[in-house]
This record gives structure tokens, C-alpha cells and sequence, in this order.
């Protein structure tokens, strides 16, 4: 302590001493912290940055998507619909006469070939009815014959002068009504005929009949409800319609081929039924809902098809040879067009500009910019861009040559 030093500096001094001391050390203590906090920070940062880089380039080498070959084949189009099976011939057994069913000789539900013996009617009241006839025609050929003769004699008479030719005009009119009447008791008695071949019920087609109307015993007549219900369903028909703009292909169509292939699907539209032709189309478009009525023919030789049972139609109208067929899914859409993401080599995708033409089912056809076996993207398509590296998620496919 310098003694020479005036008390009170001395203690001004002292005092101050302290607190510079004390800013000193925090603002050291701060420094410290502040490059310590950065070290922290910043390494993380770059620590972190490396690590994402690697996450994101992995993650981009290995997109995992489903792919499918482009192939060259034939693309069918197709007018698809909604059909009702109907069958080709029905007919509804009716009694054309009056009488009592004796008996029934078929089991329902069986086939039956046309002229089968079916129902028998009690035919006791036409075969006494008959023999009336028979006897009034016996009756009345006889009166006949016995004016004829008559006549014969008159005819002398009159030649002679005998009798006046009054006489003999009246007996030749005479001959004339007999005849009449024979004619007559002759339709009686075929008609009574008639009623015994009715008697017997026989099928007028080959098909399949259903259950049986009326028991043996029940009385029966012309006005009485049906007796059996007969379906010819083989062959069957499908009738559908198809809207009147598809008119114009279906023309085309059938001036090329007037047999078009018809073919019928069960109602999911996963399971073909059975296949036939096109037989006949309506004469105009129905105005109540702008379609027009097809019918098809379908030979059912093993019965797939049942009267008023619905199906799905699909009817070939033309075939587009040698397309370059990709399935639909691998098409996507920018602002500058249409465009597939093709695999190359090296698993990395390109994006490659198409000109796609018609589509049918889940194919359509490209006419420009994909080739005959390139691999094209048909899944995982929203994570891909120009150059991604993409991994196979399941075994390469390639789609139908030949669409059903």
C-alpha cells in the first residue's frame, strides 16, 4: 500500500476492483458457453445432414413398385350389356275340350320330346258322341241313295211324259239337300274326332317341363288355367339392349360378320357361361329408353343357361391386330400429356411421352412411344420421378395377347 496515497483514493480503488473482476469472468464464462452450445448445434446439424442424405438416397434406390411387360397382340372390342336368358319356344298347356283328367304321364321338371305322351282327358263323352255322328251320317247316306234312285225314275218319267218336269225338279233338289246334309254329319263327326285327339295331350315341342297345374280327377275346360308349362332351352335365347350410340359400331360390325360372337357372362362379369351368336335385332329404338333390343342364340348343350335368368353380355365387334397392349394403370397424365414410367437396365425409371389409342378391359393400346417388350410402371407410380431407382415388389407380369 502506497502510504503517500491519499486515503480516499486508496478506497476508491479497492472498491472498484471487484466488480471488474466480476464482469470479467462473465463475460469469459459467456464466451465459454456460447462456443460451447455452438460446437453442440452445429455438429448435431452436421452430423444429422450426412445421415439424411444417406436415408434419403437409399430410400430413393429402392421405390417399390409393380411392373408389367409391354407386349404385341390383339385387342378386341367389345359392347357389353345386361341380358335376361329367355327360352326359345314356351308353350302353356291348355285343354282345348271339356272333361275329367285321367291321368298324367310325365314327372316334373323332365324333358320331353315333342309328341310325348302328357296328359289323357276322360274321351268316354266324345266317343258316345261319335257314334251319334256316325249314325246320322248312316241315316242320312241312305235317304240319299234312296232319292237318287228316285231321281233315276223320274228321269224316265219325265222323258215319257208321265210325270211333269215339276216334279222331277223337285225330286233332283231333293238329292241336293241329302247331299248337304251328308257333308254336314260328316264335319260333325270329324270334329268329334278332333275332340278325342284333344283328349289325349301330347307335347307340340322338345324341352323341359315344369310343375304339374292340375291333379288327375280335377274337371277341365277350355277356360280353365294351364295344365303344364313347357321351355324349349335348347337352344336358348339371351335378349339385351344396347344404347342407340353403340348402333353405329354394331352396324359396321354385322356388315362385316352377320354372325357376331355373343358371349354370356354370370353376374359378377368374372365367369363365362357359354357363347353364341347374334340371331336377330329390333326394327326401332325403343323412345322410352333410347335403346335398341338384340336377341342371341345359345345352343345350352350343357344346360348353363336358365330361362329368365340374368347374365352379362359381351359382344365382339372388331379386333385391333398387333397393338402394343400395356395395362391402363400404368398411364398417368401431366399438363404436357400422357406418359408412362419405363424401367430401364440399371432399375432407374424414365419418363417416356405416349399416344394412347382405344382401351378395353383393363388393356388399352399404345401407338406411340412404348415398344414391344419395354417395362413399364403400373404401381407405386406417385413416389417416382425422372430417374428414380426403383425395386421389383412382386414377379414381373405382362398383359393378355388376347383380351376375353
Amino acid at each position: 500500500m502506497n502510504l503517500d496515497t491519499p486515503p480516499t483514493e486508496r478506497q476508491s480503488t479497492e472498491l472498484d476492483r471487484p466488480v471488474t473482476m466480476s464482469r470479467r469472468w462473465f463475460w469469459l464464462v459467456l464466451i465459454v458457453m456460447l462456443a460451447v452450445g455452438g460446437y453442440i448445434v452445429f455438429g448435431r446439424i452436421d452430423g444429422r445432414a450426412p445421415a439424411a442424405e444417406t436415408a434419403a438416397s437409399a430410400h430413393q434406390a429402392t421405390v417399390p413398385v409393380e411392373i408389367a411387360t409391354a407386349t404385341t397382340g390383339d385387342l378386341n372390342h367389345y359392347i357389353t350389356a345386361l341380358g335376361s336368358v329367355t327360352a326359345f319356344y314356351t308353350v302353356t298347356l291348355i285343354p282345348r275340350i271339356a272333361g275329367q283328367v285321367m291321368s298324367v304321364g310325365f314327372k316334373e321338371g323332365q324333358y320331353v320330346q315333342k309328341g310325348q305322351f302328357l296328359i289323357q282327358i276322360d274321351p268316354r263323352p266324345y266317343q258316345v258322341q261319335l257314334e251319334q255322328a256316325n249314325g246320322q251320317l248312316a241315316k242320312d247316306r241312305a235317304t240319299l241313295q234312296i232319292d237318287t234312285l228316285t231321281l233315276e225314275r223320274y228321269k224316265t218319267l219325265v222323258q215319257q211324259l208321265v210325270i211333269a218336269r215339276q216334279q222331277y225338279d223337285q225330286e233332283a233338289a231333293t238329292v241336293k239337300e241329302d247331299q248337304a246334309t251328308i257333308i254336314s254329319d260328316q264335319a260333325a263327326a270329324d270334329a268329334i274326332k278332333l275332340d278325342l285327339v284333344y283328349c289325349r295331350i301330347t307335347s307340340p315341342i322338345n324341352g323341359r317341363i315344369g310343375l304339374r297345374l292340375v291333379d288327375p280327377g280335377n274337371y277341365v275346360q277350355p277356360t280353365s288355367t294351364g295344365l303344364a308349362v313347357i321351355t324349349q332351352v335348347q337352344p336358348i335365347s339371351v335378349t339385351f339392349s344396347i344404347p342407340e350410340d353403340d348402333i353405329s359400331e354394331l352396324m359396321a360390325a354385322m356388315n362385316r360378320n352377320p354372325k357376331l360372337v355373343v358371349t354370356a357372362y354370370d353376374r359378377s362379369f368374372n365367369k363365362e357361361i357359354s357363347a353364341g351368336t347374334l340371331l336377330a335385332l329390333d326394327s326401332q329404338i325403343s323412345q322410352t329408353t333410347g335403346t335398341l333390343e338384340l336377341k342371341a342364340l345359345f345352343n345350352n348343350t350343357d344346360n348353363k343357361l336358365f330361362p329368365n335368368q340374368f347374365v352379362n353380355v359381351r359382344m365382339l365387334t372388331s379386333t385391333e391386330p398387333h397393338a402394343i397392349l400395356i395395362p391402363v394403370a400404368a398411364l398417368q397424365r401431366n399438363p404436357q400429356g400422357t406418359f408412362v414410367y419405363v424401367v430401364k437396365p440399371d432399375h432407374s425409371v424414365e419418363t417416356r411421352t405416349v399416344t394412347p389409342g382405344s382401351t378395353e378391359g383393363g388393356l388399352v393400346a399404345i401407338k406411340t412411344g412404348v415398344s414391344d417388350g419395354d417395362v413399364v410402371v403400373t404401381s407405386g407410380l406417385d413416389r417416382l420421378h425422372q430417374g428414380s431407382k426403383v425395386v421389383l415388389q412382386m414377379a414381373q407380369t405382362s398383359p393378355s395377347t388376347n383380351n376375353q
